[in-house]
């Protein structure tokens, strides 16, 4: 994945950009979830909402808060 696009400059400074990092996790989440063949019975909508849930709480344990 590479950290291209993971962050935006302000000003003379490169700060990270956390929605960025939310969607390639949410992505990866997402992957994770449909590879397990057990996850062919689940609703779209939870798989979608299982993911972002994930995304969420790595950005935030990244962030620290």
């Amino acid at each position: 994945m590479g950290n291209k696009g993971l962050y935006v400059e302000e000003g003379s400074a490169m700060i990270i950009d956390w929605q960025q990092v939310r969607i390639q996790s949410a992505i990866a989440a997402m992957q994770g979830i449909l590879s397990n063949p057990s996850s062919i019975s689940m609703e779209d909508e939870t798989v979608i909402q299982e993911s972002a849930k994930f995304a969420d709480a790595l950005v935030k344990e990244l962030k620290g808060e």
